[in-house]
């Protein structure tokens, strides 16, 4: 007898949906600690966001999800291929779409569902990589310097390297000063100091057992001189000496020496993601 055909379950809330999908999701938390996260900071606003939130399930229960915050893009896992044109129904009555992530192989057949649909074009934006950490390996030369917690009279300096980082990555641009503020309330900037702030990392989103680092930005003049690598080790053993077990981050693959660097730490890679961006 054949095998039943995947089906997907929009669930009307985060809770719900996070009770359906993480068991799941946590088989590979590193590599979908992006939904996660996204997930537990819906379920955790007495507010939550207008969202996709659904589960792409068979007769063995879960087998993929699909999560999407408009106007921010449909986040994918893996997932049957054969799921794909019904998730992109699940997606219709968010609007209009401007990129989707997810694994390479799927993001790609997933925008060419979507640029048949609504004639579009489907393009590949940024290739990515997901790493986790699990243990540190400390520099070999530390920088000059010495990290330490972002503190309230810096809020002004995270704010404005937010906002290059998010022009300098191209990513959506994001209210920097208000996520400054409560990233440096929550201890969750951590800074290299030699003689004044000089680069910074972030934690940007926490799943039930790690941390994602991410935001990690060092002023142009100030480059090349270890300092995004300090600061970087420092967050990351801070992390895993408080109790989290592993911390992950994603890479752009176009960036080596963002990649080397994290090597170098202890950063190994779980997983490749891809944008499609959709435009005229």
């Amino acid at each position: 007898m054949p095998a039943a055909p995947p089906r997907v379950v929009v669930h009307g809330a985060p809770r719900a949906f996070l009770d359906r999908a993480r068991p799941w999701l946590l088989r590979a938390e590193a590599e979908y600690s992006l939904m996660l996260g996204i997930a537990a900071g819906l379920a955790a606003s007495d507010r939550p966001a207008p969202a996709l939130l659904a589960t792409v399930e068979d007769e063995s229960g879960v087998v993929g999800a699909a999560l999407r915050t408009p106007p921010h893009k449909l986040v994918l896992t893996r997932m049957p291929p054969a799921a794909l044109p019904l998730v992109a129904d699940a997606a219709e009555p968010f609007g209009d779409l401007p990129a989707v992530l997810g694994p390479p192989d799927l993001a790609e057949a997933f925008g060419r569902v979507w640029a048949g649909r609504h004639g579009v074009h489907a393009r590949p934006g940024m290739r990515q990589r997901v790493f986790e950490l699990t243990r540190l390996v400390p520099p070999n030369r530390p920088a000059a310097g010495r990290a330490r917690p972002a503190q309230p009279d810096d809020v002004g300096t995270v704010a404005a390297w937010l906002g290059a980082f998010d022009a300098e990555t191209g990513a959506a641009p994001s209210d920097a000063r208000a996520l400054a503020e409560r990233w440096v309330a929550a201890g969750d900037v951590w800074l290299w100091d030699e003689g004044g702030a000089a680069a910074m990392a972030a934690v940007v989103a926490r799943s039930p057992h790690g941390a994602r680092v991410g935001a990690v930005y060092t002023p142009a003049p100030l480059r090349g001189r270890g300092y995004a690598t300090g600061v970087v080790a420092a967050l990351s053993r801070h992390l895993l000496g408080g109790g989290a077990r592993f911390c992950s981050l994603y890479t752009d693959l176009a960036n080596p020496t963002s990649n080397a660097i994290y090597r170098r730490l202890g950063y190994a890679p779980v997983a490749d993601a891809l944008d499609v961006e959709f435009g005229p």
